[in-house]
């Protein structure tokens, strides 16, 4: 009788631990987390050469492994440190020439997720990979700026005698359209009309534009194109071919993109 009751024991004991060796541990995904800060990456700049450190965060014992991984590489980051409810891990990877393209490979159990820049995901066709540039740097003036965007044809009028005339532009079958009432409500597909809003209009908005904070101003495309947005541009030293084309940059906005700029940086500033 005892030797069947020790068999039973022994037997419920050996489901038991296989059961806990074999289950799938449930990953904290909301404590994954890696980006491009110098947290992370560091140094987040680096030359040819360099060695850099790339870590990952974890939920405290949470996971078994994590790897690096890009197109000619797969390196296993080792655990660095526990800090409150998370683990750290990290790994030093030295620089080449090319562009680092990667992505880290998350083990739990007998979870496998791929995390990039859009977060965890079970398929690597779904990961939208970390960039690394070695030898690029971001210049000191924009580390930390306020950058405001502008689409030029819907920010400010300045010069309505250069605005788009009607079937001025040919471009996606659609005739370029001159809109008379600026707040009239958008088309579905507006790309050929304007509503003529010109670098003239920016450059009589700067005051505006420093009120609200502003320390670095990023244009949509400025040159001749068919669109209003610009992101097709045709030529970018000026379409001299064209009978109202008076600068270079477009002629419907008839402004030299270099005059608004030494506006924004001021006398004797140097313009980056």
């Amino acid at each position: 009788m005892n030797g069947q009751k020790n068999r039973e024991t022994f037997s419920q004991a050996m489901r038991t631990s296989r059961y806990v060796m074999e289950m799938i541990p449930t990953l904290n995904r909301d404590a994954v987390f890696a980006d491009e800060s110098a947290d992370y990456v560091s140094p987040p700049e680096p030359k040819v050469g360099d060695m850099v450190t790339f870590r990952v965060r974890t939920a405290k014992a949470n996971v078994d492994e994590v790897w690096l991984v890009s197109e000619h590489l797969r390196q296993k980051l080792d655990f660095e440190k526990t800090q409150g409810v998370f683990d750290f891990y990290s790994t030093r990877v030295q620089m080449g020439r090319d562009t680092l393209c990667y992505h880290f490979q998350i083990i739990s159990g007998n979870t496998r997720q791929m995390l990039g820049k859009s977060g965890l995901v079970n398929r690597l066709e779904d990961v939208t990979a970390f960039r690394l540039c070695p030898g690029f740097s971001t210049p000191d003036w924009a580390k930390g700026a306020v950058m405001y965007q502008i689409y030029i044809d819907r920010f400010f009028n300045g010069d309505p005698s250069n605005d788009v005339l009607d079937d001025e532009y040919y471009y996606v079958g659609r005739h370029a359209h001159h809109v008379k009432e600026w707040y009239q409500r958008p088309e579905s597909m507006d790309v050929a009309n304007f509503y003529g809003g010109d670098l003239e209009g920016v450059r009589q908005k700067l005051d505006y534009l420093k009120e609200l904070g502003i320390e670095a101003i990023y244009f949509n495309p400025l040159f001749v194109s068919p669109s209003n947005h610009k992101y097709d541009t045709q030529d970018q030293a000026g379409d001299q071919r064209s009978a109202r084309a008076r600068d270079p940059g477009d002629p419907g906005w008839g402004f030299q993109p270099l005059r608004v700029f030494q506006q924004v940086a001021g006398p004797g500033e140097d313009l980056q």
